[in-house]
C-alpha cells in the first residue's frame, strides 16, 4: 500500500485468496475479500466463496448471503452464554492457546476453517457464535469486508481486549481478535483478557 495511504478518509482492502491452505487442499474454506473503510471504520464488505458460489455482502438494509436459490438476509444468533457459545477457529494456524481458551469458557463446540471471512460470515450467519485469534499475524485486509458485514448482522468485532481494530494505523493486528455475536462479547472479554496479559502493551 502506498506511503500516507491508510490516512485517506477513505481507502478499499482487497485479499485475493484469504484462507490460502484451504485453497491449495481443495476445500472450500477460502474466500476472495473487498472491503471499504471510511473514517477508520469498515463500511462495506464482500466475502465470496467462489467454489460454492456463495457471496455474503453488506447493502444499506443490512447484511446479505446470496446463494443460487436465493437471496437471505444475516442475523446473529441469540447466544448469550459464552459456555454454549459455538467456536469458530482457524483450519490451518490452530493454537494451543485455544485449548486454554475453550477450558476458561467452558466450550466445548468447536468447527475449523481457513478464511477469517468466513469464520465472520458465519458468525453474521447466526450458525456460529464466537471466534478467537490470540494471533499477531492476521492483517487490515484479513478482516475489513467481515467486520463490516458481522456488524450489519450484530455483530461485533474488537481486539483481545476490547478495544475496536485499527484501520489508520499498522496494517496487522497485534493484539489479537474476538468476533463475536456481540451477546458473548463482554463476557468473554472479561474472562480470557487474563489470558493474554502479555499483548496488552
Amino acid at each position: 500500500m502506498p506511503a500516507g495511504a491508510l490516512a485517506s478518509p477513505r481507502h478499499w482492502f482487497v485479499d485475493p485468496i484469504d484462507g490460502t491452505k484451504d485453497f491449495i487442499r481443495g476445500s472450500d474454506g477460502f474466500s476472495v475479500m473487498i472491503g471499504l473503510v471510511e473514517a477508520g471504520r469498515p463500511v462495506l464488505g464482500v466475502v465470496h466463496q467462489p467454489t460454492i458460489g456463495r457471496t455474503f455482502f453488506t447493502t444499506p438494509d443490512g447484511a446479505m448471503m446470496e446463494l443460487e436459490s436465493g437471496r437471505t438476509r444475516l442475523v446473529v444468533s441469540t447466544v448469550r452464554d459464552a459456555a454454549s457459545a459455538r467456536l469458530v477457529a482457524s483450519a490451518s494456524h490452530r493454537s494451543s492457546d485455544i485449548d486454554r481458551v475453550k477450558v476458561t469458557l467452558g466450550i466445548s463446540d468447536e468447527h475449523n476453517i481457513g478464511s477469517v471471512g468466513v469464520k465472520l460470515s458465519l458468525i453474521a450467519m447466526g450458525v456460529r457464535d464466537l471466534y478467537i485469534n490470540p494471533q499477531p499475524k492476521t492483517k487490515a485486509w484479513d478482516t475489513c469486508a467481515p467486520e463490516a458485514i458481522l456488524v450489519a448482522a450484530g455483530g461485533r468485532l474488537t481486539d483481545l481486549f476490547g478495544a475496536p481494530i485499527d484501520y489508520t494505523g499498522p496494517l496487522n493486528h497485534p493484539r489479537g481478535l474476538v468476533a463475536s455475536n456481540g451477546l458473548v462479547h463482554d463476557d468473554v472479554i472479561a474472562k480470557i483478557a487474563p489470558l493474554f496479559a502479555a499483548l496488552r502493551s
